[in-house]
């Protein structure tokens, strides 16, 4: 007794409809071909990523120069000046050693120094002066520093005086920039 399921000649031949599949290439060829089109596959891959890499550019590659250092009530800080993989500048407190704040625009910048606060911001080409409104009502002026291809500012207050508004720049015949 057969099993007609397990009985290669009774699994449908063409009198049912059926034909028999061809048998797939014995040998080395077949496994030549998956095997080459890993390869292929892998390699495409690895280049993409190098070339992916590349164009992004690595966070190790931003230059960085110390603008101002000091200590206020005991806290050691630092400026610091970056110029990212795109060359976009940028300013930083560092306060103890840590990144406390910071931008790469002209936008007005706070940081607790202990019992003080400093205002601190990178200011435009033309600029020559800067004005700071504080929480106090006065207007705080503040002299334009340049180092290493870097214009900023910075002002120590009393912790408790905020920043009331962002800063005004001024050109050398007074007009805003």
């Amino acid at each position: 007794m057969t099993d007609r399921h397990l009985d290669p000649e009774h699994e449908g031949g063409p009198e049912n409809g059926f034909q028999r599949a061809p048998a797939p290439p014995s040998g080395s060829k077949s496994r030549f071909g998956c095997l080459a089109a890993t390869f292929v596959f892998l390699a495409c891959a690895i280049f993409g990523f190098a070339v992916a890499a590349s164009i992004r550019g690595n966070d190790d590659d931003a230059k960085q120069f110390t603008l101002d250092e000091g200590t206020q009530d005991g806290v050691s800080y630092k400026l610091v000046g970056e110029i990212d993989e795109q060359g976009e500048r940028c300013l930083f407190l560092i306060r103890q050693g840590n990144v406390n704040t910071g931008g790469c625009d002209t936008t007005a910048n706070e940081g607790l120094l202990g019992d003080r606060s400093i205002i601190f911001g990178q200011v435009p080409a033309r600029a020559v002066s800067v004005r700071i409104p504080l929480s106090t009502g006065d207007l705080e002026s503040a002299d334009v520093e340049e180092k290493d291809g870097f214009r900023w500012y910075s002002i120590v207050v009393p912790s408790e005086v905020d920043l009331e508004d962002q800063p005004a720049f001024a050109d050398a015949d007074g007009r805003s920039v």
